[in-house]
């Protein structure tokens, strides 16, 4: 498993964690325990997608539109944290095709701040260790 996936804040913020290659079934697995979780939370449900341990990404476009097909989602802010340019593209492209509120940032720290800002409801977020 390339992934690890959790709420950060109960039914309000998901933290998607990837770790070495990133596979399309790999993606496809976080995809749908993502979007399981999103439905189970308390809307605006929001994620950070840390990508900066990812080595490797072996997925395209038709994978991110395959993923998307026939989905709601209570979604808030998709976060990216991940100081690659490949990467923070991909991400781009992704959001852009499904219509998500996005931003991209190089730190898991200004991600944070950028959720508290947008969102008043969400309760302190503690740094990582």
């Amino acid at each position: 498993m390339a992934y690890e996936i959790s709420w950060l804040i109960e039914k309000r913020l998901i933290l998607i964690t990837f770790i070495g290659v990133l596979s399309k079934e790999d993606l496809y697995a976080v995809s749908e325990a993502a979007f399981k979780m999103a439905e189970s939370g308390t809307a605006p449900v929001h994620s950070i997608t840390d990508g900066t341990s990812l080595t490797s990404i072996e997925i395209g476009i038709d994978d991110l539109r395959k993923i998307m097909e026939n989905r709601s989602y209570k979604s808030g802010w998709s976060v990216t944290v991940t100081p690659g340019r490949m990467e923070r593209f991909l991400a781009s492209i992704a959001n852009q095709l499904f219509r998500m509120k996005s931003r991209h940032f190089a730190t898991y720290e200004e991600a944070i701040t950028f959720l508290q800002a947008v969102d008043t409801t969400l309760p302190e977020i503690s740094p990582r260790s």
